[in-house]
Formats: C-alpha cells, structure tokens, sequence
C-alpha cells in the first residue's frame, strides 16, 4: 500500500458515502415494514455487515480518517457496493492499493474444439466444463440424463453453485449440508480475485437474496484449497 494524501482520503469518503447512499435497501435484499427511513440508501451499520468489518470502522473511512485498508476490505466494499469495474478500480486507486485484475467470465465461444470433443466420448457418462464462475458451458446428454431440469433452467441458472440451492438438485446430494458448504468454499478460494467483478458480484448478490442457506455459508468465508 503507497502512502495516501489527506485529499484522497477525503475523496474516497465521499466515494463510498455517494455509493452508499445510492443503494436500496430492496437491493440487497434488506426489508423494512415500520416506518420511513431518513437516510438516503443504505445505513452505515447495514454496509458495514454487508462487508464485513465493524461499524465503527467503516464510519471513520467515510470520515476520511488516517486508517489503513487491506485488499480484502476493499474486495468486500466494492462488493457490497455493487460497484462496477470502474468503479472498483477507481475505489482501489483512491485508497492507495492497485486495481485487481478483473476478467470476465470464460465463455463457451472460448472453449477449445478438443475439449467439447472430449464432452462427446464421454457419452453416456455425464460430463460438463465450468468456468471460473461455475458456469455451465458446455455438457453431454449423460448430463442432461442426470440432470432432466438442466436444459429448461434459465441461462443465467445453469451454474452448479446455483443448482445446488435448486429443489430439483438437493435431492441428489445425500450430504448437502457438508457438499455446499464445500461449494462455496471452494468458489470463493479460486474466484478470491474476481468476487469484485460486476458479474461475479451480481451472482453473489443473487443468491444471497434467494437462498439464506447461502448467505449463511458465505457470511462464514470458509476456504477450501484450490485443485
């Protein structure tokens, strides 16, 4: 981390206050029925669980206090910001660290021929290939066979972290308790640097408001080792 002037510190308050006030709490799955609420957005307290770090914390950064903010931190701000590529990068910036590297996700027009050969001898064996994001980009009717729903499942759902969570699914894991906490241990340990990327973060985002079985096993931020 370089050393950071006092107006980039005022420059990153005001950056994480407007970001925050432009949040609803409907966004990020937080639901009120009393009242009208006086602030503009999120709460400093409701961002502040939404990242991770301690309320009194993230009250000083946005008071441009002289505090140091790790990598991690910022991933998770950026992150309960719903904040874009740009966006993050100019967070990273402002606090005086280097932008991560973010790459969209793989693509199945991305895939090697071979591979997508290899899908086929697979047959009647069920075989898939995944990205970085455990998208699925490609699979064999072995697949479709153990997986009868997959095809009619919207393209932003054909993701197996996703599927784990999908009624049609949790059938099929006798240990589904031990298996997803697994899952999401593992993504977050290999997808560590992209978790700030707007498509990665949406997922997150998503599944968090639908399942509260997995904001429970991501709010713990186990990690598993990466293969």
């Amino acid at each position: 981390m370089t050393t950071i002037t006092e107006q980039q510190r005022k420059e990153l308050a005001a950056f994480l206050r407007s970001r925050r006030e432009r949040l609803t709490p409907d966004a990020v799955g937080i639901k009120y029925s009393h009242g009208r609420r006086r602030t503009p957005g999120l709460r400093r307290e409701e961002l502040a669980q939404l990242a991770g770090v301690s309320v009194t914390w993230y009250t000083w950064l946005e008071q441009g206090r002289r505090i140091r903010v790790s990598n991690q931190v910022l991933v998770g701000l950026a992150r309960a910001l719903r904040l874009d590529t740009t966006e993050t990068a100019h967070l990273f910036r402002l606090a005086g660290e280097v932008p991560p590297t973010l790459h969209a996700p793989c693509s199945r027009e991305q895939i090697p021929a071979q591979y997508l050969t290899f899908l086929e001898f697979q047959d009647p064996l069920p075989a898939f290939i995944v990205n970085r994001r455990f998208d699925v980009l490609a699979w064999n009717h072995g697949f479709c066979s153990l997986f009868p729903h997959f095809e009619g499942l919207e393209r932003d759902r054909r993701n197996t972290l996703s599927m784990m969570f999908e009624e049609n699914t949790r059938s099929m894991h006798p240990n589904w308790e031990q298996d997803t906490l697994e899952a999401a241990a593992l993504f977050r340990a290999q997808a560590a640097d992209h978790l700030v990327h707007p498509a990665y973060a949406r997922m997150i985002g998503d599944l968090q408001a639908a399942h509260p079985e997995f904001k429970e096993l991501w709010e713990r931020r186990e990690l598993s080792v990466v293969p």
